[in-house]
């Protein structure tokens, strides 16, 4: 499982997988605050070498909605996963981003 962990990782709203010989389709993008009908629309990216970096972008309306369920807790998780293989063997990193109410945050 450490393997895996090293083979994905997520930068600011973007999910950099490595080490793969061709382009990976059907990224996920999943919410661990529970919201819903956030429809999140990842983009796969493209393949540059051996590495593709796959974004997520938030709107205005969905961090509100990510706010709102979160209540006074400003952290929300996000978990990037891809399937790999014939097993369809699933690879995943997650990332933590906080959201605050401008000029409460202090």
């Amino acid at each position: 499982k450490q393997w895996y962990q090293r083979r994905v990782a997520i930068t600011a709203g973007s999910c950099v997988i490595s080490d793969i010989p061709t382009q990976i389709s059907g990224v996920q993008w999943i919410s661990g605050t529970n919201v819903a009908s956030l429809g999140l629309s990842p983009q796969d990216g493209i393949i540059s070498g051996t590495s593709q970096t796959s974004t997520l972008t938030l709107s205005s309306a969905q961090l509100v909605q990510l706010k709102t369920a979160g209540g006074s807790n400003p952290a929300h998780v996000f978990t990037c996963k891809i399937t790999v293989g014939t097993s369809n063997t699933p690879l995943q990193s997650t990332q933590t981003i906080s959201i605050y109410t401008p000029g409460k945050w202090l």
